[in-house]
């Protein structure tokens, strides 16, 4: 246990420094040259530009607040201090990824069509080189079949307790406790951001990733018997 512990608080700090590290980046989905970002990076590279985005328009409202992309599956959570603040956070999100929600209270994301590219090509989508400035699709959702690229965006922002850097430290440290105990459970893939990506918020672990059935019933399993954990939730790719 006591092994467990060490092992998570510096997960837990790696965690903390990722989170950092990730808002000083930015620029486009592709290294100059030209050279295409792998499909983990692009993700990162979203973060930062919704962080950067967020603390531009928001400030310390957005102080606590999380955004996780594994290709089109974007997950927010963390705290805020009001409903109203959740509705922004959420606005700001689907503006930096170029997308609006298909209905208001769906999960359900499209690229927004009325917004102008400048000409640019249209970030993290190689199949689409040729924007041109108007009307068109210059959403971040990636696609490798013709037609409309879709995505879900879910918003698990909470109205923030007496305490909230205390809610989202607990969350952050069951995270890092979780992951150790799925590589201890042989799970290593946990580790892989191009295999999948997890997030807690209020004793529920959201998994995103595009593991097959058999490995999310495992996963589950381990997950649900272990101290902390209410809930798993899985949003496959």
């Amino acid at each position: 246990m006591l092994r467990k512990s060490i092992l998570a608080w510096t997960l837990l700090s790696g965690i903390v420094t990722l989170s950092g590290s990730i808002q000083a980046e930015g620029g486009f989905f592709n290294e100059p040259g030209g050279k295409q970002l792998s499909p983990a990076a692009q993700d990162r590279v979203f973060a930062a530009r919704v962080y950067s985005l967020l603390d531009q328009e928001t400030g310390p409202v957005a102080k606590h607040v999380q955004v996780t992309r594994f290709g089109n599956t974007i997950v927010i959570t963390g705290e805020v201090e009001n409903s109203a603040h959740a509705t922004v956070i959420d606005g700001l999100v689907l503006e930096s990824a170029g997308i609006k929600r298909e209905t208001q209270a769906g999960s359900a994301v499209v690229p927004e069509k009325d917004r102008e590219c400048g000409g640019k090509p249209a970030t993290g989508n190689a199949k689409r080189r040729l924007i041109v400035k108007g009307k068109k699709d210059c959403s971040s959702l990636r696609s490798d079949e013709p037609g409309q690229a879709r995505g879900r965006v879910y918003n698990h922002l909470a109205v923030a307790a007496l305490d909230p850097s205390r809610k989202v430290a607990a969350a952050k440290l069951l995270l890092a406790e979780a992951v150790v105990e799925l590589v201890d459970a042989g799970y290593t893939q946990v580790l892989d951001r191009a295999v999948m990506r997890m997030v807690a918020q209020d004793g529920v672990l959201y998994i995103l990733g595009g593991l097959g059935e058999v490995e999310y019933t495992r996963i589950n399993a381990v997950l649900m018997a272990f101290p902390g954990v209410s809930d798993v939730r899985f949003y496959a790719e």
